[in-house]
Formats: C-alpha cells, sequence, structure tokens
C-alpha cells in the first residue's frame, strides 16, 4: 500500500509541473514579443545583413538594397560585431562563421526579385 502511495504522490507532483509548466509557456510567447515602441534586434540585424550584402563586390552575391545601411539605427553598428566597413564585415562573418548571413542574403533576394516581378506585371488583388 505504501509503493501505491508513493507513486501515487510522485504522479500527482509530475502532472502539477506538467501543468505549471504549460501555463509558463503560455507566457513565454508575451515575453519574447518586441516591445511597443522598440526594434525588433532580428529584424535590424536581417538589415544590417543586406547592408553589408549590399557592399559585396560579386554582382551574384550582391542584392539591390541601397537603402538598408541607412535604416540601420547608429546603435546597432556600434554594439553589433557588423560594420559599415565590408571587409571588416566581412571578415567578422568569416571568423565566426555566420553562414546564415548568406542564406538571409539569398531568401531576401528571391523576395525581392517576386516583388519586383510582381510590381513590372502588375500586381492583382483578390478582393
Amino acid at each position: 500500500m505504501q509503493l501505491f502511495n508513493n507513486y501515487r504522490n510522485t504522479a500527482r507532483i509530475c502532472s502539477g509541473l506538467a501543468t505549471l509548466l504549460m501555463v509558463l509557456s503560455l507566457f513565454a510567447v508575451t515575453a519574447l514579443a518586441v516591445e511597443e515602441g522598440k526594434l525588433s534586434v532580428t529584424a535590424e540585424g536581417v538589415t544590417a545583413s543586406r547592408a553589408v550584402f549590399h557592399m559585396h563586390p560579386d554582382e551574384k552575391i550582391r542584392n539591390g538594397d541601397y537603402i538598408a545601411k541607412q535604416m540601420v539605427h547608429p546603435d546597432y553598428w556600434h554594439y553589433s560585431l557588423y560594420s559599415k566597413d565590408f571587409a571588416l564585415a566581412m571578415e567578422v562573418i568569416r571568423t565566426f562563421r555566420q553562414t546564415i548571413c548568406y542564406y538571409v542574403n539569398a531568401r531576401t533576394k528571391h523576395m525581392d526579385e517576386i516583388l519586383e516581378a510582381a510590381g513590372k506585371n502588375g500586381i492583382k488583388s483578390r478582393w
């Protein structure tokens, strides 16, 4: 009987912990959301990456985002590892093996091409 009670208590504790974790996970999303009036760090990181890759000498890699450099807050340039200087920024990317930057550039360049083509062909509304 004692074994059954220990099992029951353990089951209750585990059930309570699982419930607590589920409730806490509901608040995790709001904790990670960008506060009103604040900048999204990931959005600014993508913008900085686009600014760096706009300076790339290889046309196949370079994106056409000529305004990204002006969109990045000066504090971001100061506190992040990226730099407005292309050579220094690429040195950081190579040193820390930030290959995600190439993916972000390719993805956003592809989306830019789709939007540009849609604009040239006339954007049709579904409504």
